[in-house]
């Protein structure tokens, strides 16, 4: 085969692969809602058990296998050893690059994500905390498209996992009796399981 004609078969390749892995892709903007469900390790998350919670997200597709997406989040966790709630709430981006397997109907993909938790404490006896923090995840998941492939609202389910760390600031308590205190918080693990649900628009 002359180098030319490997040239255009490889170009060839290379769009019909795009075209593939866009199938899912078909809209310039899309939005999302998942459901959560959030383990929680390390010395900032002691003592917290697993929690549920949603995010909320709105995407915009960048390039045929690339797209960013930003919106908020939100998970609800209870204290293991007494009564009390931790909120986990704030604001993220993440980028999504998708694997083309040459598929029309499983697209897997890699995701990172930065986001900007605050974190908020209560129990029953009056007391309240919180703290800001920095929260970095890497994570995976397949997308599924469903419905007709030529509506002008694709639909997709998408199924991911992700894992990460948080570093937190200051802790500030307000106590029972109306003192405050501050303490450091230190950092903590987090791994996050995701079924949600998009809408091209």
């Amino acid at each position: 085969m002359r180098p030319r004609s490997r040239l255009v078969l490889a170009a060839l390749v290379l769009c019909i692969a795009h075209q593939s892995a866009a199938a899912q892709t078909r809209s310039t903007w899309s939005v999302q809602g998942s459901v959560l469900l959030a383990g929680l390790g390390g010395s900032a998350y002691s003592g917290i058990d697993p929690g549920g919670g949603f995010e909320l997200q709105a995407r915009r597709k960048l390039s045929p296998t690339t797209s960013l997406g930003c919106g908020f989040q939100g998970t609800y966790h209870t204290f293991t050893k007494f009564q009390g709630d931790v909120k986990l709430q704030g604001v993220f981006c993440e980028p999504r690059q998708i694997i083309d397997v040459g598929s029309e109907s499983v697209f897997p993909y890699l995701s990172a994500r930065g986001s900007v938790l605050q974190r908020n404490d209560s129990d029953s006896t009056g007391f309240n905390a919180s703290a800001t923090g920095f929260t970095a995840n890497l994570g995976g998941g397949l997308m599924v498209p469903f419905g007709s492939a030529t509506s002008s609202h694709p639909t997709l389910l998408e199924f991911g996992a992700s894992a990460g760390y948080t570093w937190f600031g200051d802790l500030t308590a307000t106590l029972a009796n109306g003192r405050t205190q501050t303490r450091t918080t230190g950092g903590g693990w987090n791994f996050v399981l995701r079924v949600g649900f998009a809408v091209g628009l």
